[in-house]
């Protein structure tokens, strides 16, 4: 449950306005924040937990690239992120 806490507090702090214009100042901020997001790996174990931390890796990416600071990814940055998000949504064993 530690890195759902941890994903559920970046996706807090993600949609404070004050967190959105540090965001914009410190371009590398937000690259920094997907790459960890996108490589971000934890202990399966309870099927309906591991679901919740990978839905919350869903949305922490979607508050990445809504935030105003989103604009700084680049195309890079944006397809790592869908990149993930397509690897997510057809893990084996998905219906």
């Amino acid at each position: 449950p530690i890195t759902g806490v941890a994903l559920q507090s970046l996706w807090t702090l993600l949609h404070s306005h004050e967190v959105a214009l540090d965001l914009q100042q410190e371009p590398g901020a937000i690259r920094e924040l997907v790459d960890a997001v996108t490589h971000c790996r934890f202990e399966a174990t309870d099927p309906a937990s591991d679901e919740a931390v990978l839905a919350l890796i869903l949305q922490v990416l979607l508050a990445c690239v809504r935030n105003p600071a989103g604009r700084l990814l680049g195309d890079d940055g944006v397809c790592e992120v869908v990149q993930t998000c397509y690897r997510i949504g057809h893990q084996p064993g998905k219906k």
